[in-house]
């Protein structure tokens, strides 16, 4: 993987397309007859929403986009763990913030019961993870900002550090844990996918160690997403073998009710000529049929793509959706994993929440 490749800054699709509602019904009947056979059973702790799994929202807002309020509005009773973008950490060990209304929306949270945990990442220094004296400044600068704020925990979300950095990077959670979860501060983190202990094969992840990062925290969000990204060619962003066989590693050295499985709401539009974007499952639909580009299912990847050409230039798409999610939901299921995280809130389809509740479809739901 391309390690300077950020999911998180890549520009949102704002278009607006026609003949959406034609092509989700052509969609809909296209649908393989496998999903009806696919499934599982299982159960792990109890969470405060009733539901025997956890959800955690991921929250980003880029400029004047509404939609990551209107999800977190109307899906709040359903969202365990709201975990908003709003700190990075220096390379001094201190914090910047971003976003006003903070108090405002971690109120709201409250108010239903759930949980407000920070998404914290840092500035490209490595320097917090590497020098011991930093390292005790960047987990009390955490620390004194939860409590200041009233925040229930957090969530590191360090990305792009080489394999050298792996001896710090366990060095910090296991300081940070120690300090947070010793106030009754909940303490989670995101990481890379990766499906061997091997490192070599995945130097994105090499600097994560599974089986060690998974004793010191309370949830381990794996991002199993961006399989395919601006790093490759086109291809599924989260192919349902490809997350399966991420979950058979991660379950041999972390504990599956610790581990949150990382669904993605959104794909990528590859130009042949060069150059990727970002694409909403909400808006893929309508991008495709105001192309008239015909939505295929790959039985593989278990997952919806499309071609089109605009300007003599062809265009492959490859997203996730609530119809892919449903294989998702059927592996957190099968193999008991302790819940989902979703990036992130306003991306997803309409269906999504259903399927998540299991009102539609058939995987029964978290």
């Amino acid at each position: 993987m391309q390690q300077n490749w950020n999911r998180r800054t890549t520009p949102f699709g704002r278009s607006k397309w026609a003949r959406a509602a034609a092509l989700t019904l052509a969609f809909l009947l296209a649908l393989p007859l496998a999903v009806l056979a696919f499934g599982g059973t299982a159960a792990a702790a109890t969470t405060g929403s009733g539901s025997s799994r956890v959800f955690l929202g991921y929250w980003a807002k880029w400029g004047a986009d509404q939609s990551p309020n209107a999800s977190l509005t109307a899906n709040l009773n359903r969202i365990d763990l709201y975990s908003p973008y709003w700190y990075t950490l220096r390379s001094d060990g201190t914090l910047s913030s971003r976003e006003s209304g903070r108090a405002t929306l971690t109120s709201m949270v409250h108010a239903k019961g759930h949980k407000v945990i920070p998404l914290i990442n840092k500035t490209t220094s490595n320097t917090p993870l590497l020098d011991p004296a930093t390292r005790r400044k960047a987990v009390a600068s955490i620390y004194q900002m939860l409590v200041a704020n009233g925040f229930d925990g957090v969530n590191i979300d360090f990305e792009g550090m080489p394999p050298s950095t792996r001896a710090g990077v366990t060095a910090f959670m296991r300081e940070l844990s120690a300090k947070l979860r010793s106030a009754g501060l909940l303490v989670t983190m995101a990481v890379p996918a990766k499906w061997s202990a091997n490192d070599s094969i995945n130097s994105f992840a090499a600097c994560f160690d599974f089986a060690a990062l998974g004793q010191v925290v309370d949830y381990l969000v794996i991002m199993t997403y961006d399989q395919h990204g601006g790093w490759s060619g086109p291809g599924p962003v989260a192919g349902a073998d490809w997350t399966e066989k991420v979950i058979r590693y991660a379950t041999t050295v972390v504990p599956a009710r610790k581990i949150l499985l990382g669904l993605a709401g959104y794909g990528y539009d590859w130009s042949a000529s060069g150059g990727i974007t970002e694409v909403n499952a909400a808006r893929a639909p309508a991008l495709a049929a105001s192309y008239g580009a015909p939505i295929v299912w790959d039985n593989t990847a278990q997952a919806p793509h499309f071609t089109y050409w605009r300007s003599g230039t062809r265009h492959d798409v490859w997203y996730e959706n609530s119809y892919s999610i449903e294989f998702k939901i059927a592996q957190v299921r099968r193999y008991n994993l302790g819940g989902v995280a979703l990036w992130a809130l306003g991306m997803e389809d309409a269906r999504f929440w259903k399927v998540i509740g299991g009102t539609i479809g058939w995987s029964g739901g978290l």
